[in-house]
């Protein structure tokens, strides 16, 4: 008996194939994943330096302020350069966070196949009851 002949053999061949298949799939998704993490990195780094050198201008204000309501009004206006540096940086940080979970969901995306079904030439399905006339 041939392997040619084998069904045995032929799913073997098949199943080792999507094996190699799957496992790279998964090597590029961890490699697009490895970037991306690496890149919301930067992009954290940098905002955090901005938001620190927002920090110190403040605190300079704050300490050169002659009275109380001079510190809340220069108090509030930081919040709101806050803010709006948050919401500039928001779009960014969702999109790169999105673009990690689909890097991440790569190889997983496609239902998984029934490694049958090309051999025995059916495929499996699930028994669900009738739909009431």
């Amino acid at each position: 008996m041939t392997l040619a002949s084998n069904p045995a053999g032929e799913l073997s061949r098949q199943g080792f194939a999507r094996t190699q298949a799957g496992a790279a799939a998964l090597s590029r998704s961890v490699g697009a994943a490895a970037r991306t993490s690496q890149t919301i990195g930067i992009e954290w780094m940098d905002y955090l330096k901005q938001v620190s050198s927002e920090v110190v201008a403040i605190t300079e204000k704050v300490v050169k302020a002659g009275s109380p309501v001079k510190v809340m009004a220069i108090q509030g206006d930081f919040v709101k350069a806050a803010g709006e540096l948050w919401m500039a940086r928001a779009g960014t940080f969702r999109d790169l966070y999105a673009t990690l979970a689909a890097d991440m969901a790569g190889p997983f995306a496609k239902p998984f196949a029934n490694p049958f079904a090309a051999a025995t030439g059916s495929s499996v399905t699930i028994a669900t009851e009738p739909k009431a006339a």
